[in-house]
């Protein structure tokens, strides 16, 4: 009797302790879950300043202009990876975005194995990440990193990404549009000051005309001069007769 019942207590151990392995995941073998992300259509703008340059004697300008073109916004959710990867001290959370086309096969991704090519994560709620849109129907895949790049060798040339990655999200598609609306802000392109005309001041040159100019100063300043002085020369003798 006292042999069933040892072996009994034996296969309760065991089974629990089989459970247990089953059950429980060493932390090496922990993963991150897809990103969550909606994606919004935006505008980005900007100011391309008139530029000039001495061609010839003329200032040609090439007309400065106001451009507006479609992005695409990705809006993460960070709220599941908020906690410290311990393998190489405080992680960061880093996002890797991959694009196509939707009558492609092949993705473009955005990031290289070079840390300053993914996206890090701030300390708040959701992220935000504008793309280029890909064509007028975009597809989108987003990727969860937690850890840090280390260098490999003295040249930092080469990183290699330590830490926990999740798998690619589901695709999501954005119907956009890649034309870039452009808003002239200046004449036409390029345009000719002529010499009648205004220049900068920084512009102002000395030509052949200018210096005729002088030399007919100087030799009119020469006669005024020369006359003076016979004008005194006889008052002095004038004076002594």
């Amino acid at each position: 009797m006292d042999r069933i019942i040892k072996s009994l207590a034996l296969l309760l151990v065991l089974t629990i302790a089989i459970s247990s392995l089953i059950m429980v995941k060493p932390a090496s073998a922990q993963s991150l879950s897809a990103p969550e992300f909606t994606i919004q259509l935006g505008v980005a703008s900007g100011d391309v300043p008139t530029t000039y340059k001495l061609i010839a004697g003329q200032i040609v300008a090439n007309a400065g202009y106001h451009y507006e073109k479609t992005t695409v916004n990705i809006i993460i959710n960070n709220s599941p990876y908020a906690f410290t990867y311990q393998n190489q001290g405080t992680a960061n959370l880093f996002y890797d975005v991959r694009v196509k086309n939707s009558l492609w096969n092949s993705w473009t991704d955005l990031c290289n194995n070079t840390p300053s090519d993914y996206f890090v994560a701030g300390n708040r709620e959701f992220e935000n990440i504008s793309v280029p849109p890909q064509g007028n129907s975009t597809d989108i895949q987003v990727k969860a990193m937690v850890g840090n790049f280390i260098s490999q060798g003295t040249l930092y040339s080469n990183y290699e990404f330590q830490g926990v990655t999740s798998e690619w999200s589901k695709t999501q598609t954005a119907l956009t549009s890649s034309n870039i609306t452009v808003f002239n802000v200046a004449s036409p392109s390029p345009f000719a000051i002529s010499p009648t005309e205004n220049k900068p001041s920084f512009t102002v040159t000395l030509g052949i005309i200018d210096t005729a100019t002088l030399i007919i100063i100087a030799i009119l300043l020469a006669i005024i001069v020369a006359l003076l002085l016979m004008f005194r020369h006889r008052k002095t003798a004038n004076l002594y007769k």
